[in-house]
């Protein structure tokens, strides 16, 4: 069939009716749309809602390869294969195939208050847990200015978090004190 007015007649003991015009339409079915594997961390709590493309009225997203299991943006995701479509004038796309991980998010490091002599010119390599790969030490709450290695400290709070599959833990706040180292005495 292609889009075009057709005719249907019905015959009955060889007599033919007159014909009846019908308007066939024939829609084009979208492409798969394009998605790309996704990764979240679980304390974002991610749903339906974070996928991308983003769920609309032509882009379907499912939890089964059946495609009978709609996610909705309310819709809890865990680490598996989902499957995307779109469908316009009530045409669905063949499902592309997407793998979507969530990431746990570690918990916050464990870290005790620390004391160190102002002799001593302590760092931020000084700190308890060591600055790595994965525990990174902040100057200020909002976690946007982070303590390097060669950082100077002073006394204030600091706070340190810990980063494993690109999730960042909660902060542990600790009291960095850095007191003053005397001078030596006078001795005769």
């Amino acid at each position: 069939l292609t889009t075009q007015t057709y005719y249907v007649t019905e015959t009955t003991n060889n007599c033919e009716s007159t014909p009846t015009l019908v308007a066939v339409t024939v829609n084009t079915t979208p492409t798969a749309p394009t998605a790309a594997a996704q990764a979240f961390c679980s304390a974002d709590s991610p749903t339906g809602a974070d996928l991308v493309p983003t769920i609309s009225s032509s882009i379907k997203w499912y939890s089964n390869v059946g495609l009978t299991t709609p996610v909705i943006a309310g819709t809890a995701l865990t680490t598996q294969t989902y499957y995307v479509t779109e469908t316009t004038n009530n045409c669905e796309s063949t499902a592309t195939t997407v793998a979507i991980t969530v990431n746990t998010t570690p918990t916050a490091p464990t870290a005790a208050a620390q004391a160190f002599c102002s002799a001593d010119s302590p760092t931020g390599a000084d700190l308890v847990p060591a600055l790595s790969g994965s525990i990174q030490w902040y100057s200020n709450v909002g976690l946007t200015t982070p303590v390097l290695a060669g950082t100077a400290l002073t006394t204030q709070t600091y706070y340190v978090t810990e980063t494993t599959s690109g999730c960042e833990s909660a902060a542990t706040t600790v009291a960095i004190t850095v007191n003053t180292t005397p001078t030596a005495p006078t001795a005769a």
